[in-house]
């Protein structure tokens, strides 16, 4: 869920502010060249995952960066917390349909250039019929 990021958004945008409304002469005589707030370039340059093992967490991640920039993650296998717990947080705090499918696949296929096909695969079901040919 992005580390520490969202603990240390409110500094970096304190000293943000600071460097071009509140200091004369910036540190080493530099100013920040980032024209824009930290927060702007949270919801345009970084993906979190939602690995983070509380609902909390995933707000603060989606309030940081959009649900667009959330991408399903878990630590399973080194860390015994299955994807089960994982996708039930994801659900509990993303009430609409369109923003758990951004964050399970869109996001990813997106981000990582997947090339998977919008065809509602969560919910797609097989009889046992069309199986056997």
């Amino acid at each position: 869920m992005g580390g520490e990021l969202a603990s240390v958004l409110g500094r970096l945008e304190f000293t943000w502010r600071l460097n071009y409304k509140g200091i004369r002469n910036p540190p080493a005589g530099r100013p920040y060249t980032n024209q824009r707030p930290p927060s702007d370039y949270f919801k345009t340059n970084i993906l979190v995952d939602c690995m983070g093992f509380n609902p909390i967490g995933l707000r603060a991640a989606v309030e940081m960066c959009g649900v667009d920039r959330v991408v399903f993650g878990s630590d399973y296998g080194p860390i015994p917390y299955g994807i089960k717990e994982h996708a039930q947080i994801v659900e509990d705090v993303l009430r609409s349909s369109t923003e758990r499918q951004q964050v399970f696949w869109k996001t990813s296929n997106r981000a990582f250039r997947l090339g998977l096909v919008d065809t509602d695969l969560v919910t797609r079901r097989f009889s046992p019929t069309a199986a056997v040919a």
